[in-house]
């Protein structure tokens, strides 16, 4: 029999035998193609949330804590950190530390020319002077619907070591571009020029809490975190020119991160749609919970706070 026929036969075989199964091929190739460009709009169509904090190696720190709180929050957050660091600034001696200045600032560049979406920051730990400035410029002229800012640099009375009364001075300068600030008790008197108070007045609280939202640009929001009342610690902020709270039982003992979680929290709250009341209440609560859970169990607290159990919660929530 003829070579090319036998080929010829063969080849009709093999089509009519996928001629069945082509409709249902394109079908699958048609709709790949579909949901590929789906994603791309998605990711190119996304609103991105800055987090500038410093970006420690070990532990649940800052940048380590924040980004997967505010991710699991819906929340798709575009990384600046502020210095890369060996470990956090307290219990490990003196850390390592990588500047990140320049490289900030030719990332937020580069973002430019990519039309990357960005509409809001959260702003942490910042120790270097340079990179406040960066930073500062940027939110000049950014136009983004929430900034808030955590002026990590102190606490129980006394500022985090190596922090100078100049880069006190480039965080207030950040302060007048941020709606909110969650300052803890000890940076809120750095801050308003008090001397430390261990339990404020009512009267006290007000005050500090004022000095606060007047160093924010107009309609700015500030809660002051850490504030201790008889045996119990939480939080105070203003609503309708009256100071109101969110207190739990004291725990024993420090907890390095803590600061650092809640204000993911209300962030990623805030950003959510909730109110200034509902957001404060919500991180308050998650952060404490989380807290409660570390105080009896035998670890080292100054890697950070166990993560999962607040991304749980969250996830609940969002469930719900």
């Amino acid at each position: 029999m003829n070579t090319k026929y036998i080929v010829f036969m063969l080849n009709s075989y093999v089509y009519s035998k996928n001629k069945s199964n082509f409709k249902v091929e394109s079908e699958r190739s048609r709709y790949i193609i579909y949901q590929r460009k789906k994603m791309r709009y998605t990711m190119e169509h996304k609103e991105y949330l800055i987090l500038a904090e410093d970006l420690c190696a070990l532990g649940s720190l800052s940048t380590t804590a924040a980004f997967p709180i505010l991710e699991s929050q819906g929340i798709s957050v575009a990384l600046l950190p502020t210095g890369i660091m060996s470990t956090q600034s307290e219990g490990f001696g003196t850390p390592v530390r990588l500047e990140t200045a320049v490289w900030i600032k030719k990332t937020i560049a580069h973002w430019k020319t990519q039309h990357v979406p960005l509409q809001g920051a959260l702003l942490g730990y910042i120790d270097s002077v340079e990179v406040s400035e960066v930073l500062k410029t940027f939110l000049k002229t950014a136009s983004l619907r929430l900034v808030v800012v955590d002026p990590v640099m102190a606490d129980e009375g006394k500022l985090y070591p190596s922090f100078t009364t100049e880069q006190l001075n480039s965080t207030e300068k950040l302060l007048k571009y941020a709606d909110i600030s969650t300052p803890n008790l000890t940076e809120a008197c750095f801050l308003a020029g008090r001397v430390c108070l261990k339990e404020p007045s009512k009267l006290q609280q007000k005050e500090l809490l004022l000095k606060m939202q007047s160093q924010l640009k107009a309609g700015g929001k500030a809660v002051i975190t850490g504030v201790r009342v008889q045996n119990k610690i939480g939080c105070i902020w203003l609503e309708n020119g009256i100071v109101q709270s969110c207190y739990y039982p004291c725990l024993k003992g420090h907890f390095y991160g803590s600061g650092d979680i809640f204000a993911a929290l209300l962030t990623g709250s805030l950003w959510n749609g909730a109110s200034f009341g509902q957001a404060v209440r919500f991180a308050t609560k998650v952060t404490y919970h989380a807290l409660r859970g570390l105080e009896n169990k035998q670890v080292k607290r100054r890697f950070g706070v166990e993560l999962m159990p607040i991304i749980k919660k969250i996830l609940e929530i969002r469930d719900e």
